[in-house]
């Protein structure tokens, strides 16, 4: 295979030499077929391995001992020394098809999909796929998929078959959301936006990382929300991928989108990165306080068994489950609390106030202290136009309607408050005075 071209006109080798790794929540147990489809696909074109050396393709070497245990391996993976806070940057998303289940004529074309983007991962967490000599992982895009079909090798006909499947017309639409790392980055301020098949919007959503982030799709319901599959990017260098693919990991949702995506080293902020999530099982939230304390749940579909709840993303591990007690004769449910393996904090006490909801607009960061209207001012803070805190570890902040810390107030320990948390505790722009406290 070249790694000149791929047929939709990427950059193969742009396409392999980047870090991060796909994993699209497909069990195993009922994608076996599929996924062993896919490996014979990547295996056999050799596709996603670069050793190194001269940019030609190689066929991959080694065991494939650890692929059905390889969903254990994220809860115990460390991040290496020096892991850098890095930029994710999803410049847009695509809509291939919309939830809501499969004809006959095309459950072959999204099981050939599917195995493909299964086996990238179950490979990927098995620690078969290297780029280099840094063994960091290739995602599983379009072009990549599409260059497999254009071989000859036998294996082609599990992508040609991907292929068909992508490239086919559908009709439908999604109610869409998208998560980074448990925290809904699409769309802001509403419960959902519609996606319909073959529509894609461009976005400009930054969010900032350490060792791996997790996209994960969502179809918004009023029951339940559907889980719509998610990717795992793998940081520690820059990076430009187009088109990565995420299938849902159930035939009977069917969906498939694909995301293109940045990475920029270096340049995340590590305050902004997300420490804790809580996970049900069909998807997760990031939490506002340490160990998910108090976490609201009501988007999570609680579980009596624990193996039935999402497991960790890669770089995070499970440091409890919660239980939540039922009346007799229903089981106790539970949810899955993931940590970062190592988050990265300042030492000193710090708060970041926002002009807008979800984190957005002008950011500015506050020491201990006590800061009347003249004070937040001179900082660059207007009166009323705080909308989004975040509190960091040792802190506590108090908002206060007016300037010389007097009328409502508000009080903050340590969180993530978005514009729907935050106006729990306090009135949207309405603060005119702040008070930060070091606890520790």
């Amino acid at each position: 295979m070249s790694l000149d071209q791929g047929s939709d006109g990427e950059s193969v080798s742009d396409v392999l030499l980047n870090p991060p790794a796909v994993v699209c929540m497909t069990p195993w147990s009922t994608k076996r077929t599929a996924a062993l489809v896919g490996i014979a696909v990547l295996m056999g074109v050799g596709a996603f391995v670069l050793l190194p050396g001269p940019s030609t393709a190689t066929t991959a070497v080694g065991s494939f001992l650890s692929l059905t245990g390889a969903g254990e391996l994220a809860d115990t993976r460390e991040l290496a020394a020096g892991t850098t806070t890095d930029l994710l940057i999803i410049t847009s998303v695509t809509c291939d098809k919309s939830a809501g289940g499969l004809s006959g004529g095309t459950v072959a074309g999204f099981q050939a999909l599917s195995g493909i983007v299964a086996a990238g991962a179950s490979l990927t967490a098995a620690g078969v796929i290297t780029l280099g000599t840094g063994g960091v992982a290739a995602p599983v895009t379009v072009g990549a998929i599409s260059a497999a079909a254009s071989t000859a090798a036998g294996a082609a006909a599990g992508a040609k078959e991907a292929m068909s499947f992508l490239d086919a017309g559908f009709a439908g639409a999604d109610d869409f959301i998208m998560k980074v790392d448990g925290e809904q980055v699409m769309p802001l301020g509403r419960k959902f936006v519609s996606m319909e098949s073959g529509q894609t919007r461009r976005t400009n959503i930054r969010v900032s990382f350490q060792g791996h982030a997790r996209i994960s799709l969502v179809e918004w319901d009023k029951g339940d929300n559907d889980d719509l599959g998610s990717l795992d990017v793998h940081g520690g260098m820059d990076a430009n991928v187009p088109k990565a693919v995420i299938t849902a990991p159930y035939e009977e949702d069917g969906s498939s989108y694909h995301v293109s995506y940045q990475i920029q080293k270096g340049k995340g902020k590590a305050e902004d990165v997300v420490g804790y999530m809580l996970c049900g099982s069909n998807q997760c939230d990031a939490c506002m306080n340490e160990n998910c304390r108090h976490q609201p749940y009501g988007n999570l579909d609680r579980d009596k068994d624990h193996g039935d709840l999402k497991d960790c993303p890669v770089g995070m591990r499970t440091t409890s489950f919660t239980k939540y007690p039922q009346w007799w004769p229903a089981s106790d449910v539970y949810l899955r609390v993931c940590k970062r393996n190592v988050v990265k904090s300042k030492a000193t006490c710090n708060v970041f106030v926002f002009e807008h909801g979800w984190f957005n607009g002008k950011r500015t960061i506050f020491d201990a202290g006590r800061y009347d209207m003249k004070q937040l001012k001179s900082k660059g803070v207007n009166n009323d136009a705080i909308s989004s805190l975040k509190v960091g570890p040792g802190c506590k902040a108090t908002l206060y309607q007016h300037g010389d810390f007097t009328g409502d107030k508000g009080i903050f320990p340590q969180g993530r408050y978005q514009y729907t948390d935050m106006i729990k505790k306090f009135k949207n722009d309405d603060a005119s005075s702040l008070v930060v406290e070091h606890l520790r």
